[in-house]
């Protein structure tokens, strides 16, 4: 199985990753910025790209590296996100924009690209992780 996990270097994103990479997954993560330490498991490694997922040029050369090196692309999970740091009474525009650009654009960009691949392929996941704000 061919993975690649948006946001997977930490939080539940590497827990993530880590699952994949017990079962055997050859999985890349991607990220604005690398994790102290890739994610592991059962003596497997994680590889990572850089990706900012909230630029499609980014998203498109990430999902090409990925499936250059893997032959093809199984299964995306859609992690990365970023949360608001301010009340919404007192959010700024751009904090707004920030967020939805990660969450929501960023997740349809990664969805769109993957799924090219994916409808070539004649199979592929996509697996999309929401917040806890998504019930508050």
């Amino acid at each position: 199985m061919k993975v690649l996990v948006t946001g997977g270097g930490k939080g539940v994103g590497k827990g993530i990753t880590e699952r994949f990479l017990a079962m055997g997954a050859n999985v890349a993560i991607c990220g604005r910025n690398p994790p102290e330490t890739l994610p592991a498991a059962e003596g497997r490694e994680a590889m990572f790209i850089p990706c900012d997922v909230r630029d499609y040029e980014q998203v498109e050369a990430c999902i090409d590296r990925v499936v250059a090196t893997y032959g093809r692309l199984d299964v995306l999970v859609n992690n990365a996100g970023i949360s608001a740091v301010s009340d919404a009474e007192v959010m700024s525009e751009q904090e707004w924009s920030s967020v939805m650009d990660t969450n929501v654009k960023g997740c349809f960009l990664c969805a769109q690209e993957v799924g090219r691949h994916m409808l070539s392929q004649g199979h592929g996941k996509i697996i999309n992780i929401a917040s806890m704000y998504g019930i508050s």
